[in-house]
């Protein structure tokens, strides 16, 4: 959030929609309202959307909750909320129609109204490619076919941590 504020040509304009779990909520509202006194913080957090991902990640370990080595890190529920963007902002009274996600380990050195404001050509989300990880290396794909999700086992996945959301477009479909 810091570079983010540090890089904005315009920083008066920007709300940061913070999803926490409901466990952690109180922790983050104190440091963040405390090392980000300025900054225009929203935090999200729903018990019900949680025990969503806990129930729908189908993921290639026994219990997502109970990840130690950091190879598997990756698989924590936390890391699939960005699936559920558009449920998340629906939560109270947010009116924001496209959202900038990104990781809370990416460092910005720019200015983001470029990447915000690109053209997404009808599409729900815009994001980078990445064919060095594929579906199959992280998903359980007959949970996901039994769920009636029809991915390629050997499609490329795409990197998530920085994406442009268009969430009327991301809910219809």
């Amino acid at each position: 959030i810091k570079s983010i504020l540090d890089s904005a040509a315009v920083s008066t304009s920007l709300v940061f929609h913070i999803i926490v779990p409901p466990e952690l909520l109180e922790l983050f509202k104190s440091l963040l309202r405390h090392y980000l006194p300025d900054a225009d913080l929203d935090f999200i957090s729903s018990p019900p959307l949680q025990a969503k991902l806990l129930s729908l990640i189908p993921v290639k370990i026994a219990n997502p909750l109970q990840v130690t080595s950091p190879s598997l890190r990756p698989y924590s529920p936390s890391n699939f909320a960005s699936l559920f963007l558009d449920s998340f902002m629906l939560l109270g009274d947010r009116k924001a129609k496209r959202v900038l996600y990104m990781d809370t380990d990416v460092i910005v050195q720019d200015d983001l109204a470029e990447l915000y404001n690109s053209k997404l050509n009808g599409k729900a989300v815009g994001a980078v490619k990445d064919c060095t990880t594929l579906y199959d290396d992280y998903y359980n794909m007959y949970l996901l076919s039994k769920m009636g999700f029809d991915f390629d086992p050997a499609s490329c996945i795409y990197q998530r941590g920085v994406q442009v959301v268009d969430l009327a477009v991301w809910s219809r479909e």
